[in-house]
């Protein structure tokens, strides 16, 4: 069992062999930091649970699994935090947390991570290093050659801990990587993480070309429309066909078309807003149009049924044909019989 001061960090998962800066802000962590550096000490991180606590000085604040680290370098910030270059030495535990010390102490074990060599490991290598490099180019986030330095390393423990710090996913699953002790289970479970956002990014891209495929679509139909307006403008009838296409519209709302009716006359409209304004075809279709809107389609008039009244038009209204107007009584008197009357 060792004792060792140590600092409680936010969102933020380490490695061993990994060199990074970390900001220390808070009072007791900057205090815990003097006296660290004062002694030339080695200390302990821990990655806090809930990452906007202020002041997680319990155990059940922190995870129990962190990393010890040597300070190489710190720098003040003009904020008042200290940035702080730190070399990660190794997996630690943590065992108890020395509540209601003026600075942060602990108790604490060395984890050390169980080394196998066998052909399993080297080929579990080879594969997370094939897929890491495709991952790689897929995000543009990592730089090519840290492939090639990754490659030259014989200590898989240690090819695997930088893999896991290159890895962007969150710090709640680079905590599960770093409580890993067996180094095959570590490099199973790096594999499945790298497989799982190269999948991940494939959807992103996939995704992110449909989006820029419909908006170019969309600028190539605004382009296009506005050309040919642009077009209509110097032949001097692209206003008024606009108008008119509008005013046609707003009819055909009017008119309370039935529903296949108003579909079929909104791709005459269409069609018409295309065709240029003096053609015979737009003559043709306009009139088409006109008439649709024209016709009664809402509108309801009594049937006159009376023969009598009928017969009295007819004679005023229209010289001789006599067989045509005996004809229209007898029709007559024939449905009646037909309907019971």
């Amino acid at each position: 069992m060792k004792r060792a001061l140590f600092i409680p960090i936010r969102d933020l998962v380490v490695f061993p062999g990994v060199i990074t800066p970390i900001f220390v802000g808070r009072k007791k962590s900057v205090e815990t930091l003097e006296k660290i550096i004062a002694d030339s000490s080695e200390f302990l991180l821990f990655m806090q649970k809930e990452k906007l606590q202020e002041a997680p000085d319990a155990l059940k604040d922190l995870n129990v699994v962190g990393v010890s680290a040597r300070v190489l370098q710190t720098v003040k910030m003009p904020d008042g935090t200290i940035k702080v270059l730190v070399e990660i030495i190794n997996r630690v535990k943590l065992i108890e947390v020395n509540a209601g010390n003026k600075l942060y102490e602990t108790e604490y074990e060395v984890l050390e991570v169980s080394k196998q060599e066998g052909e399993e490991t080297e080929a579990l290598k080879r594969q997370v290093l094939e897929n890491f490099e495709k991952y790689i180019k897929l995000t543009n986030n990592v730089s090519p050659e840290l492939i090639l330095n990754l490659r030259s390393i014989d200590d898989i423990e240690k090819v695997f801990n930088l893999l896991a710090s290159n890895i962007m996913v969150t710090s709640e699953k680079k905590q599960k990587l770093l409580e890993v002790t067996s180094i095959n289970d570590f490099g199973y479970q790096i594999l499945e993480l790298i497989k799982k956002e190269i999948e991940i990014v494939g959807l992103e891209k996939k995704i992110d070309n449909k989006v820029k495929d419909q908006i170019n679509n969309l600028q190539k139909g605004y382009y296009l429309r506005e050309k040919m307006k642009a077009i209509k403008d110097e032949l001097g009838d692209g206003e008024s066909m606009e108008d008119e296409v509008d005013e046609l519209r707003q009819l055909i709302e009017k008119a309370k078309l039935p529903k296949e009716v108003k579909i079929k006359v909104e791709k005459e409209l269409l069609k018409l807003e295309k065709m240029p304004a003096y053609s015979a075809e737009t003559s043709v279709s306009r009139s088409y149009i006109e008439t649709i809107i024209e016709l009664p389609w809402s509108k309801k008039t009594k049937d006159m049924l009376d023969i009598t009244y009928a017969m009295k038009v007819l004679e005023d209204e229209h010289y001789g044909l006599k067989e045509v107007k005996e004809r229209i009584v007898k029709n007559h008197e024939r449905n009646k019989k037909c309907w019971g009357e």
